[in-house]
C-alpha cells in the first residue's frame, strides 16, 4: 500500500483512474486466481484424500477377507476338532460300555461261583455227616458179623444136635409103631437106640438155644437199628437222585 500511495501521488486523475481500474482489475484477477489455486489445491487435496480413504478401504477390506478366510479355516478346523472329540467321546464310551458290561459279566460269574461254592460246601458237610454215618453202620455191621461169627459154631453144633434128636426121633418111631399096631418091638432096634442115644447129657439144646436166642436177639437189635437208619438217613436221598 506504501508503494501505491507513492504511486497514486505522481500520477494524474485520469490516470490514477486508469492506475485504479488496473490494480482493481488486477486484484480481481490475483483474487480469481488465488480462489482457483486455493479450489484446486482443495480439489487436489480432497483427491488425494479419496484415493487414501479407498487405499485404505481396499487395505481394510484386505484384512477383513484374510480376517474371513482366516475364521473359516478356523471354524473348519473347529468343526473337526469337534467332530474328532466327539467321534472319540463316542469311542471311549463304547470301550467303557464293553468294560463295564465285562465287570458285570465278571461279578455275575462270581455270583455264580459263590453260590456253586455254597452249594459245594453244603454238599460237603452232607457228605461228611453221611461219611459218618456210614462209619457207623460201618461199625455196626462189624458188631453184627463179630456176633455172627461169634454164634456160628453154636449154630453148627445145634444143628448136628438137632439132627441127632432127629435120629432119635426116628428110631422111637420105628420102635413106638409096632406097639401102636399092637405089635411087638424089635428087641434088637430097642437095644441098638437105647445104645445109641446113652450119653443123654450130650444133647442140652435148652442150653445152646437159650445161648443162640440171646445172640440172635442182639443182632435182631442191630439190624433194626441199621434198617431205621437207612430208612430215616438215605431213603429220601435215594428218591431224589431217582427223580
Amino acid at each position: 500500500m506504501h508503494n501505491y500511495s507513492k504511486i497514486i501521488k505522481n500520477l494524474k486523475s485520469e490516470e490514477i483512474d486508469q492506475e485504479y481500474e488496473r490494480i482493481r482489475s488486477q486484484s480481481k484477477n490475483r483474487s480469481y486466481s488465488t480462489k482457483n489455486s486455493n479450489y484446486e489445491s482443495t480439489k487436489t487435496s480432497s483427491f488425494q484424500e479419496n484415493i487414501s480413504l479407498k487405499n485404505q478401504l481396499y487395505i481394510l477390506q484386505e484384512q477383513l477377507n484374510n480376517e474371513k478366510q482366516r475364521t473359516n479355516q478356523l471354524e473348519i478346523v473347529i468343526k473337526k476338532l469337534k467332530s474328532s472329540l466327539l467321534q472319540q467321546d463316542k469311542d471311549l464310551l463304547s470301550k467303557c460300555e464293553e468294560k463295564i458290561q465285562i465287570i458285570i459279566e465278571k461279578d455275575q460269574l462270581i455270583k455264580q461261583l459263590q453260590e456253586q461254592m455254597k452249594s459245594l460246601q453244603t454238599e460237603n458237610d452232607h457228605l461228611q455227616t453221611t461219611l459218618s454215618e456210614f462209619q457207623d453202620l460201618e461199625l455196626t455191621i462189624n458188631q453184627l458179623t463179630s456176633s455172627y461169627n461169634s454164634i456160628a459154631p453154636n449154630m453148627l453144633d445145634q444143628q448136628s444136635i438137632l439132627e441127632q434128636c432127629l435120629d432119635y426121633l426116628n428110631s422111637l418111631t420105628k420102635l413106638i409103631n409096632p406097639i401102636l399096631y399092637g405089635s411087638q418091638p424089635q428087641l434088637q432096634d430097642l437095644f441098638k437106640t437105647k445104645q445109641k442115644f446113652k450119653p443123654r447129657k450130650k444133647f442140652q439144646i435148652t442150653e445152646l438155644c437159650e445161648n443162640n436166642m440171646k445172640h440172635i436177639q442182639d443182632i435182631e437189635k442191630q439190624l433194626v437199628h441199621i434198617l431205621d437208619l437207612i430208612d430215616q438217613k438215605f431213603i429220601n436221598e435215594l428218591a431224589q437222585y431217582i427223580k
